[in-house]
């Protein structure tokens, strides 16, 4: 038999070991003479001659070059390289730094076609290896799987051997894809292309949801075929070369949010996916059943935790109804919000939205109805044919199942405790010090600053929390400079190392910030700025990049008692909001809106923080700071959305669309809640005006606020408008 073409497509940043890659590849295939190669170069040509050393196979690879100032991040050089197949049959795509084991190319075709499918891809995170070619050998196969969630709503994923006496014959199921090994019929280029507005972050979680929607199958390989090197420190990244990488990083965020939970999202927004949308073939429900994974909630399911760490075909209930010994668990409580609800499961803390279907489902079963009258009395409800109901409400009792929401006799999982990390020990009782002490909630932080250059940078930042320092100080921390690095300790205890005393105030402030509210019973914590005007406390969430700062100093700017710009708290048995007045944090791009408001302030020290950004803090005016012991009870919330060009529009949110958005993007809950936690968090938004802003005015966007803020609270109008308020000097 003619055994097929096979293209394989590689993206390569200033990579040395690409071309070690190419090379090993050709000369490890059984048929090297049936294998082509797309590479993307991504160089700085000057500096970079030394990553294109030897050619192999110079007649079989295709290449697009750009120089890094072209670059605009990975799925955009996935798919350059993507655009250099010719046809072949099969393709592969890996990343630059890769080893191949005897006859791979061979390998992968024998194990694809043995997959329990009719349209199976490989892929997996494959063992390491040290250049130049040791290979670091696994004793069993490994499959991967979804881990969790991390705290920007992406999927955390990892790989592990199966139970001892799982016998691995042939490729796993898996929900799981990895971006540096994707095997299979060459169709996915053209069925689920990469997605060029992809940076990085994001990259595998948008290709299992899409290659799985799409009707492909996911298999980790039963044996090793290819290895990759893992950590390269030495390597240039992207995102040490672009300037605008985190920019583009919250794109991908709002894109995954599109892609993944499209209802926390604009019909924009969703509509802009165009041809990198969901596939045709099965539904995001689909995939979220088999893989355990709640977009909109962000948990996984039990099933999804253990191997094989999806739902598999014996265990899918969708033909079936579930057993009718199972049943909600105790201490779960429904909340009624507009026409969705919520649901509290107090023992684990945490909030579950439904659907008006859902709650239907839920508050049925809870009133003792059998699942065959629930699935009757769904399917005359909403006019679709009895099975249709059967599959949705078994799909929903099996996530609830693996949510621990449902039980059947003994069964109920208790939270998992989380865990500290500590640091090393240092002694620094031989540097002359100036302190000062500054104040937050309460808790007294002295800072001991190891010479006046550290003090002048770092102390305008903290300037206006400064105490006297009488009595003691609850917490110590120490900034010095030991030869060419600054250090930030804790006590003895060794925070932040680097080169650059640029990069010190901001974790300093978060450490004030977090060893302040830690100590209080805050409950819950909204990423939000928070002003008062008019009689009226106004909440302004939103994620990183939608203007939430802007829109809060534009306030204060305009008379606003400022309350944070960072995070709003409430505390247990207290519905008013104490004020958390932090420096504002002053993204370069905002400088020249703000600077007719707040003057000097890019004149304001320049601050980098660990994600690189560069920002300045702004310390609010004093005449902006509430008197001491001042709270207030919030009544109106705010979703400010910058759009670039986009005209102001704003929108009333219903309560329950208002509770998704904060659930989904701004909320943390430090701990579990308890029943009475949650029905002050469920009557709090029940009590708030909730609309969403959109628009690129900030001007226009502070006008609109600022009524609304006179229409709730009815306090009079101040002498200027936005457009013509005096400025606040503070410097």
């Amino acid at each position: 038999m003619s055994y097929p073409h096979l293209f394989v497509n590689i993206t390569s940043y200033r990579d040395r070991e690409c071309q070690w890659t190419v090379r090993d590849l050709f000369l490890k295939a059984k048929h090297p003479e049936r294998i082509f190669v797309g590479i993307c170069w991504q160089t700085i040509p000057e500096l970079d001659a030394d990553c294109f050393s030897i050619e192999s196979n110079p007649s079989q690879v295709r290449t697009v070059h750009f120089h890094v100032d072209e670059a605009e991040g990975l799925g955009w050089a996935r798919q350059q390289a993507q655009s250099l197949w010719r046809g072949e049959p099969y393709c592969l795509q890996i990343d630059s730094h890769m080893r191949f084991v005897q006859d791979w190319d061979q390998a992968m075709v024998d194990m694809l076609a043995a997959c329990d499918s009719d349209e199976p891809v490989l892929t997996g995170y494959p063992p390491g290896y040290i250049p130049p070619d040791r290979l670091i050998e696994r004793e069993r196969a490994t499959v991967q799987y979804i881990k969790g969630f991390m705290p920007n709503g992406l999927l955390e994923l990892s790989c592990a051997e199966p139970p001892p006496d799982v016998v691995v014959e042939r490729p796993m199921p898996t929900a799981a894809c990895a971006g540096g090994f994707i095997f299979g019929p060459s169709r996915i280029l053209w069925d689920v292309p990469a997605d060029p507005e992809i940076y990085f972050n994001g990259e595998e979680q948008n290709l299992a949801v899409r290659l799985w929607t799409a009707g492909f199958d996911l298999f980790s390989p039963s044996r090793t075929l290819i290895y990759h090197y893992y950590g390269r420190k030495e390597s240039a990244r992207h995102w040490n070369d672009a300037a605008a990488w985190s920019e583009r990083h919250r794109h991908t965020l709002r894109r995954m949010r599109a892609l993944c939970h499209p209802a926390a999202s604009t019909p924009g927004e969703v509509a802009a996916l165009g041809r990198y949308g969901l596939g045709s073939r099965r539904s995001l429900a689909d995939y979220q059943a088999f893989s355990g994974v709640d977009f909109a909630g962000r948990t996984i399911a039990d099933y999804a935790r253990v191997f094989p760490f999806v739902r598999r075909a014996a265990d899918n209930p969708s033909a079936t109804l579930p057993a009718e010994d199972l049943m909600p668990v105790a201490h779960t409580h429904f909340f009624v919000l507009g026409d969705d609800g919520l649901l509290f499961y107090e023992r684990a803390g945490e909030f579950y939205q439904l659907n008006d279907s859902a709650a239907f489902v839920w508050c049925a079963r809870q009133e003792g109805y059998s699942w065959s009258r629930i699935a009757d009395e769904q399917a005359a409800a909403r006019q679709v044919p009895p099975e249709t109901a059967i599959r949705e409400i078994a799909d929903l009792a099996a996530h609830w199942l693996g949510q621990g929401l449902l039980r059947r006799a003994g069964e109920n999982p208790a939270p998992v405790p989380g865990s500290r990390r500590r640091g090393p020990c240092f002694d620094g009782d031989h540097f002359d010090f100036v302190s000062h002490t500054y104040e937050l909630l309460g808790l007294r932080m002295r800072v001991r600053y190891g010479d006046r250059e550290l003090e002048q940078r770092i102390h305008p930042v903290l300037a206006h929390l400064r105490v006297e320092a009488t009595g003691s100080a609850m917490e110590t921390y120490t900034v010095a400079r030991i030869l060419d690095h600054v250090y930030l300790f804790h006590g003895e205890k060794m925070l932040h190392c680097g080169e650059n005393p640029a990069a010190l105030a901001p974790p300093l402030k978060f450490q004030l910030f977090d060893r302040a509210i830690g100590r209080q019973d805050f409950r819950v914590q909204i990423h939000a700025g928070a002003v008062e005007c008019h009689a009226c406390l106004v909440l302004l969430p939103g994620q990183a990049g939608n203007g939430k700062t802007m829109l809060t100093a534009r306030l204060v700017a305009a008379g606003g008692t400022y309350f944070s710009d960072e995070v709003v708290l409430f505390e247990r048995g207290r519905r008013a909001i104490r004020p958390l007045p932090t420096s504002l944090c002053v993204k370069s791009k905002g400088l020249a809106l703000l600077e007719p408001y707040f003057p000097g302030l890019a004149e304001l020290p320049v601050h980098i923080r660990e994600d690189g950004l560069e920002v300045r803090y702004l310390p609010p005016p004093p005449a902006s700071l509430p008197p001491p012991g001042h709270s207030a009870e919030a009544r109106l919330l705010v979703f400010r959305r910058y759009v670039a060009g986009a005209p102001q529009s704003l929108r009333k949110l219903s309560s329950a669309e208002a509770f998704g958005l904060l659930m989904q993007n701004c909320v943390a809950i430090p701990q579990p809640l308890e029943l009475l936690d949650a029905m002050a968090l469920v009557g709090l938004i029940k009590r708030l005006d909730c609309y969403e802003l959109t628009g690129s005015d900030l001007d226009q966007e502070a006008e609109t606020v600022l009524n609304l803020c006179r229409d709730i609270g009815g306090g009079a109008a101040v002498a200027e408008s936005p457009g013509t308020i005096a400025p606040a000097p503070f410097l």
